[in-house]
């Protein structure tokens, strides 16, 4: 069972609004307390310009005790009640990539892959039915650029996003 410790607010912004690159300091932190930092950017860039305080990172110090979290992993992820995504593999890729995800609750889902200024690229299913189980998604581009890429996985009530 995973309990919720930190839910990043600036994901309420807007739908385009993501955070990512969430890392534990355990060399900054002390015996009561984690830093734990993170980005946050969007897929709109006007509301980069328009919403100065989007793009950049944060850093939260997570106390520690015995009634909270005693143990951070190298990877931290937030953690939802409906859906998690592993990232994709393999990465980097050629020609083609897996996502796997779990569904925990049955609802709607998408899954569109982004460019690095917030372009959809392709859309490997968008307001598909899930039950609860584990599935996957392969994607074979053609005719793109090497370079950085975005996946984002929502549901009705969150949603995730990862870099290719």
């Amino acid at each position: 069972m995973f309990n919720i410790v930190y839910d990043t607010p600036e994901v309420n912004i807007s739908d385009n609004v993501f955070v990512y690159n969430a890392k534990a300091h355990p060399s900054l932190s002390d015996d009561n307390s984690i830093l734990i930092s993170y980005n946050v950017n969007t897929f709109d860039f006007a509301e980069n310009i328009n919403k100065a305080d989007v793009y950049r990172p944060r850093f939260i110090k997570l106390a520690l005790s015995e009634s909270s979290i005693t143990k951070v992993e190298k990877e931290f992820e937030v953690i939802n009640n409906s859906f998690t995504v592993k990232q994709n593999y393999p990465n980097p890729f050629n020609p083609g990539t897996q996502i796997n995800f779990q569904i925990t609750k049955h609802d709607i889902y998408s899954l569109i892959i982004y460019n690095s200024v917030g372009e959809e690229i392709s859309t490997l299913f968008k307001n598909k039915e899930f039950a609860p189980g584990e599935y996957s998604a392969k994607w074979f581009p053609s005719g793109l650029a090497t370079g950085v890429y975005f996946y984002k996985m929502a549901g009705s009530k969150n949603q995730i996003t990862k870099k290719i």
